[in-house]
């Protein structure tokens, strides 16, 4: 299995994807994404993100050398 980075909830995408039809019944069940859904509001532990600054040259001097990768929560 290709490794991908977790993100909050510690699930690798890799995992979900190569899984998703055991889980989906149990993710579509759950009550706070029929709720988030229908109302369209999602909560804010959910709007969250894991941020990794990256160098995007190979001798990073300053902070603008550095570019943002941000990882979500796949299943919240």
């Amino acid at each position: 299995m290709k490794s991908t980075a977790p993100g909050l909830d510690k699930l690798p995408v890799d995992l979900v994807i190569q899984y998703s039809s055991e889980i989906a019944g149990v993710i579509a069940g759950r009550p706070i994404l029929n709720v988030s859904h229908s109302t369209g509001e999602v909560r804010d532990n959910c709007l969250c993100a894991l941020v990794t600054l990256v160098p995007n040259i190979t001798r990073p001097q300053q902070f603008a050398d550095f570019g943002p990768i941000s990882v979500t929560p796949i299943i919240f």
